[in-house]
């Protein structure tokens, strides 16, 4: 992962040692960092320049899985109930 600032002085760092990414006010992150982000489940966060959340990408349950567990959910009457009012 390579990070430039506005003055130009240039960070890099093994995508392996990145936790997360934070794209503070105006900043900008490429296509292409997303991308490698994104194949290695690190999360990446949009924030305003107050610090609110824009938005974020972060890795995702394989969609069997988050069917199965949809499924157990609804098997609960108590839970189904609830969705259904």
């Amino acid at each position: 992962m390579v990070v430039e600032d506005r003055e130009g002085n240039v960070e890099r760092a093994p995508i392996a040692e990145v936790g997360s990414v934070v794209v503070h006010g105006l900043a900008q992150i490429t296509t292409q960092a997303i991308r490698l982000c994104a194949e290695h489940d690190v999360q990446v966060h949009w924030m305003t320049f107050g610090g609110g959340l824009v938005g974020a990408l972060a890795a995702t349950a394989p969609s069997a899985q988050r069917h199965l567990r949809q499924l157990r959910a609804l098997d609960k009457d108590d839970f189904a109930f609830e969705l259904a009012k």
